[in-house]
């Protein structure tokens, strides 16, 4: 929203109104994207960015004073977008932003992601959290054999939410209806961990890209 001076009955009062912000090409560094709405949205050095042709143009610039968004997610006309201490969330697919009430205990923030059912996650260095209300209330998966989590992505075809961690060598699948998990172990420091035909796909931190054999079976684990 910005103020504007409109004339009313001769005289000129201040009045608060949506200006659509210029559209322009998407030339600055690309932190994090989304693509997988409707609107897509990218975290960028010039701030989060939205698009609503496909990337042909771009929309926006810095929230809450920063660029520095590190995550971006995207669920219907939900946004929401990491820096490492704090998140922002749009109801309104990226036209407004508002601070998100995030757990006091975080001391620095990796990954957000949305779940097919709007559940917000949350991978940070203390772990994995989850809210269900926009913010309001997180809850924690304590019993997760690690923290520091460095990765965290939804994916849609499992509907599991994988976790990873640079300080250990195995990737979680939370199931987020039951809260269960399977895991594998890959014998490799993972730093970012997706999906690719059915299979689990890493990047390690010293040996490259991994991928899942095809007859792996994940071990299974409890909330």
């Amino acid at each position: 929203m910005k103020a504007a001076i409109e004339s009313h009955h001769g005289e000129h009062v201040d009045v608060e109104k949506r200006v659509t912000d210029p559209s322009f090409e998407l030339q600055s560094r690309v932190n994090a994207l989304d693509v997988s709405g409707d609107v897509w949205l990218a975290s960028t050095g010039f701030g989060l960015l939205t698009s609503r042709d496909q990337g042909a143009s771009w929309q926006g610039g810095p929230v809450m004073g920063s660029g520095e968004y590190v995550s971006v997610t995207t669920h219907e006309g939900l946004m929401a977008a990491a820096r490492p201490d704090g998140v922002v969330l749009s109801t309104d697919s990226g036209l407004t932003w508002m601070p998100m009430g995030i757990p006091t205990t975080l001391t620095r923030i990796h990954r957000v992601a949305y779940s097919a059912d709007g559940t917000l996650w949350l991978g940070a260095r203390e772990g994995v959290y989850f809210t269900h209300d926009q913010g309001k209330t997180w809850l924690w998966i304590g019993r997760l054999p690690f923290t520091d989590v460095g990765d965290l992505y939804y994916d849609a075809a499992m509907d599991r939410v994988l976790v990873s961690s640079r300080i250990s060598e195995q990737i979680y699948a939370i199931d987020p209806k039951t809260m269960s998990w399977k895991w594998w172990q890959t014998g490799y420091r993972i730093g970012l961990v997706r999906t690719a035909g059915g299979r689990v796909v890493a990047s390690s931190l010293y040996d490259g890209v991994v991928v899942e054999p095809q007859a792996a079976e994940a071990q299974t684990g409890q909330k």
